[in-house]
């Protein structure tokens, strides 16, 4: 009996495609937003492989930023770089959390030092992190009330449809079809996270191609319960 293969749609940009659903229709929507922004500063925070990456992209094709690296803020060139800034560039400090443990003197203070001049010339600011600025291992007071200050965005977990879309943006990608009833089989069983959305897309591209089959209902209830998904 014939299945239908389910068709999707997704928003497509410059440097890749991204998946919308509720969970992350907001940070979606203030991206595309700008520059009518009603903060100068925007922190996105989120799980891994939630998207906060691909909003930069989408962000940096639209105002040109700057994205910065731990380099910016060693010494010698945090000096030249800070002197750099003017008033009309944007910027994208991606992963603080992780940014934060590096072993920078006084990383703290200079990135507060950096957001003020930002700010102060009227620039905008994009940061990204898998925590909030309240939950980050920071120990100036003054930096967690600034990053509390801009327009702090949550990027959930997926839901349903958004674990689907992601999981057949992936496969759409390795060239993989797949019928809606097995899509629907797969997705009311597994854990919903992006973590497992990536996993999943890779066990259906490395089984599919392994016994030379089409992910039909059997070939999704056998993956589910070899791999404890």
């Amino acid at each position: 009996m014939r299945q239908d293969i389910i068709k999707f749609t997704f928003k497509k940009i410059n440097k890749g495609s991204v998946c919308i659903s509720e969970k992350n229709f907001f940070a979606y929507k203030i991206i595309k937003e700008w520059p009518n922004w009603s903060n100068n500063a925007l922190f996105i925070y989120g799980p891994k492989n939630s998207g906060k990456t691909l909003f930069s992209n989408i962000w940096k094709a639209r105002s040109n930023a700057n994205i910065i690296n731990s380099n910016f803020f060693l010494k010698d060139d945090f000096k030249i770089s800070i002197n750099k800034i003017d008033s009309k560039s944007c910027w994208i400090i991606e992963d603080l959390d992780i940014l934060l443990k590096k072993k920078i003197n006084n990383i703290e203070e200079k990135i507060l030092n950096f957001f003020n001049i930002v700010i102060s010339k009227g620039n905008h600011i994009l940061i990204t992190s898998k925590k909030n600025p309240s939950n980050l291992k920071n120990k100036l007071s003054d930096l967690t009330s600034r990053l509390n200050a801009s327009l702090v965005v949550e990027v959930k977990e997926p839901d349903q449809y958004l674990l689907e879309q992601i999981i057949l943006k992936e496969l759409y990608s390795k060239q993989i079809n797949v019928s809606a009833k097995s899509i629907q089989y797969l997705i009311n069983r597994v854990e919903r996270s992006y973590k497992s959305a990536k996993k999943i897309a890779n066990l259906i591209d490395k089984k599919s191609l392994e016994l030379k089959l089409s992910p039909s209902i059997k070939f999704m209830k056998k993956l589910i319960d070899e791999n404890d998904l």
